[in-house]
């Protein structure tokens, strides 16, 4: 019976990890439906549309056609902007961003504003990066409008040039009228093609936005504060992180798995998973009605939270951690000094068990760590997809699962001579303990996953010492004990899993540390189960694991519908004249070897080419007459002791993006629509090549900018126009099971025609 009550557990805490079922197109009109949203996806995902492109264009008009057929505002703010954080290159754009409004009762009131970015990568249609959550939006506003109005607006903003450096979301904080409105801000993205959407980023001062999540009805509820601490922590940016800033309380949502696609020409219509879908638009239904019927939710203290079987989000204060961690960690030191009383535990075993609790996490992250080397080793192919993914990588997460359970009975097994199952339960609690404080004063958002836990350890601990040594478990105390284990499975499995999910599987280290530390807070069921007397159990493990290892050779290769990635760019320099084949892959393929020998050597350009990031391998090219970019000076004059320039660059040709690198004077001042840098800020933006300006979006009437330079100093510009495809007839077509490499990591399909300039 404890057996089948510990599996149950088990079961449900991965079970109730996944996507709600797409609702079917005769879903009521008030409701939310996948299946009428993926109407909106198949025009939206049609083809790449970063800005520059064709379909860009067509997704905006589109956008607005919608929300005017459905009888709503739909406002296009256009202008400029730019992203100076980044650094070099300095990144601007013509942006349009699309603001829709479902009106509510109050129109002069606050709005509740939902965000997606509608522009794609130029490798990829962006089904679900961000298409997905475009679609959504569109199909929560027509749900909205079947249902009685809202007491407030709800607001639907579509950002422009998310890709490219976030410059729709700084738009519209820096200008439009709507952000000073927003009293909530709601983001939907995607790192992959499938999966259950998680909530993993809150703006400051929490606390009513959880309770109002908390709330939410007719949705799963996937949210750690773990996450979000995680997360605040990393360089990642994405729209919500320019709202956030701008003071713009909200909660960010994403689907992670499937990242192999993430960027690529399969984050398309086939590789979505439509539950990933109906979450993000149910969240947004849910919430936009609840909080457009509420008032705007105050700023107030944090909040740390976690969910059980995405069912329930349990929250409370972040004030509480510090006491809850005191209170746990007094039940824990009496459970084991009670222990130590009775005469079933020593002090010393339990520093040994300790030891050996750490010795398991340890043990566990080197053979995981191991094993993926092992498996890069047999299938090296696997280095051609970036950070260390792979399409199959749920039956290597399998592996890794199985490789932590062996790890753990076998060093239970054999250490059982020596130290109590007891004593290295209550070795695995000292260990945890630790943690939690650690955890408790550094990483408070973590804390929740490490207190129930142990609670949960401590009483399974209690329990087991309060029954004479030897003794047999009835069905009430076996229950019971099943009961304790709850804790540790429902909030230690899924949180491994989502580390798993989230991180390269290069990273498993992690996720098997943490499976590690729960396996040590049940050694008291495992030990009434019969378990850690032989070595059957680690040898069912590492069957288990060995299944999944064949499982994954079996599925280790590339075919149409997992592609292999690779790069590959036509460079004109027209003052050579001179073409090559450029490509940023560590290895050539059978494909990219036709166009660059693979004895060819890794080297930089990007001193001369800014555009080409990175080592890169280069071989000559067939010379085909592009149009090149044009220069020219609209304005020359001098300011005293500082030479103003006035330039246009023009693509001459068909291309998304047009970039300038700056060398040899030196700079003073760059402006660019209306915006102006200058001093430390410029500075920052040097490198090497000069100052390199990425600006994307211009068509063929280009861009401006205003350049102040020392007077007397030379300065050189040189002007590359790039448009992501390649000239058809010089470029031997491309394998079926090939693909692009994923914008972002690396080069992708692009022509880049470039010219120097000297003023």
């Amino acid at each position: 019976m404890l057996g089948c009550a510990v599996t149950v557990a088990a079961a449900l805490a991965l079970v109730c990890y996944r996507a709600p079922a797409p609702a079917p197109a005769s879903a009521p009109a008030s409701e939310f439906s996948a299946t009428r949203a993926l109407e909106h996806l198949r025009v939206i995902a049609a083809e790449p549309h970063s800005i520059g492109m064709a379909h860009h264009a067509r997704v905006r008009q589109y956008l607005v056609a919608t929300a005017r057929q459905l009888g709503l505002e739909a406002d296009v703010q256009a202008g400029v902007a730019l992203n100076p954080d980044w650094g070099s290159p300095f990144v601007v754009a013509q942006v349009q961003n699309v603001l829709v409004t479902v009106p509510g009762k109050r129109r002069d009131g606050p709005a509740v504003l939902l965000v997606a970015h509608y522009d794609s990568v130029p490798s990829g249609p962006g089904a679900s990066d961000d298409g997905a959550a475009v679609a959504a939006l569109l199909e929560c506003a027509r749900a909205l409008r079947s249902r009685p109005r809202l007491e407030h607006d709800v607001a639907l903003l579509f950002t422009d040039g998310e890709e490219i450096g976030l410059l729709g979301a700084r738009a519209f904080a820096a200008t439009h009228p709507g952000a000073g409105r927003a009293m909530v801000a709601l983001n939907f993205e995607a790192r992959g093609t499938s999966g259950p959407s998680l909530m993993f980023e809150t703006s400051p001062g929490n606390a009513g936005l959880i309770r109002a999540l908390s709330a939410a009805r007719g949705t799963r509820l996937f949210a750690s504060s773990l996450s979000s601490e995680i997360y605040r922590r990393m360089p990642n940016d994405s729209d919500f992180t320019v709202l956030s800033k701008a003071g713009i309380p909200g909660l960010n949502f994403a689907y992670l798995d499937g990242f192999a696609r993430y960027h690529t020409r399969k984050d398309d219509l086939a590789s979505l998973d439509l539950g990933s879908l109906q979450h993000q638009g149910s969240y947004a239904l849910a919430l936009a009605a609840q909080l457009a019927d509420a008032r705007p939710p105050q700023r107030e203290a944090d909040a740390v939270y976690f969910d059980l079987l995405g069912r329930v989000l349990v929250w409370y204060p972040a004030w509480l951690v510090l006491p809850l961690a005191g209170a746990v960690t007094t039940a824990v030191l009496w459970v084991l000094s009670h222990g130590v009383r009775r005469r079933r535990l020593r002090w010393s075993g339990l520093g040994l068990g300790a030891g050996l609790a750490l010795l398991r996490v340890a043990i566990a992250a080197v053979v995981v760590t191991a094993a993926w080397l092992a498996i890069r080793t047999l299938h090296p192919d696997y280095g051609v997809l970036p950070q260390q993914t792979t399409y199959n990588s749920a039956v290597y997460l399998g592996c890794f699962g199985g490789i932590v359970v062996a790890v753990s009975s076998t060093l239970g097994a054999i250490t059982r001579a020596r130290v109590s199952p007891e004593e290295l339960a209550g070795g695995a609690l000292l260990v945890v303990t630790v943690l939690l404080w650690g955890s408790a004063l550094w990483l408070p958002g973590g804390s929740p996953l490490l207190t129930w836990p142990l609670l949960g350890g401590a009483a399974s601990l209690a329990l087991v010492l309060a029954r004479p040594a030897g003794a047999g478990l009835g069905v009430q105390a076996a229950l019971v004990l099943a009961a304790c284990a709850a804790p540790p499975l429902l909030l230690l499995l899924p949180c491994a899993y989502s580390i798993a999910v989230a991180l390269p599987l290069g990273l498993a280290s992690v996720s098997a540390g943490v499976l590690a530390l729960l396996l040590g807070l049940l050694v008291p069921q495992e030990s009434a189960l019969g378990g850690g007397r032989s070595l059957r159990p680690p040898l069912a493990a590492l069957l288990v694991a060995l299944g999944f290892a064949g499982a994954g050779a079996a599925s280790a290769g590339f075919d149409t519908s997992r592609p292999r990635p690779d790069s590959l760019v036509y460079l004109l320099d027209a003052d050579a004249p001179r073409a090559r084949w450029v490509t940023s892959d560590p290895a050539l393929d059978a494909w990219t070897s036709r166009h660059i020998p693979t004895s060819t050597p890794l080297f930089e350009l990007s001193e001369s080419f800014a555009s080409l990031h990175g080592p890169v391998r280069a071989a000559a090219a067939p010379l085909r007459p592009l149009p090149a970019p044009t220069l020219e000076v609209v304005r020359d004059r001098r300011d005293g002791a500082v030479r103003v320039l006035g330039l246009r660059a023009r693509p001459g040709r068909d291309a998304s993006l047009i970039t300038l690198q700056l060398r040899g004077a030196q700079l003073v001042a760059v402006a660019m629509g209306g915006t102006r840098l200058e001093g430390a800020e410029l500075a920052a933006l040097r490198r090497e090549g000069g100052v390199v300006l990425e600006c994307w979006g211009g068509g063929q009437d280009g861009v401006e900018i205003d350049v102040r330079v020392a007077s007397g100093a030379p300065l050189s510009v040189r002007v590359t126009s790039t448009s992501f495809d390649l000239p058809a007839e010089i470029t031997t077509r491309r394998p079926p099971h090939h693909m692009p490499a994923p914008y972002g990591f690396g080069l992708t399909d692009a022509t880049l025609v470039t010219r120097r300039f000297d003023l």
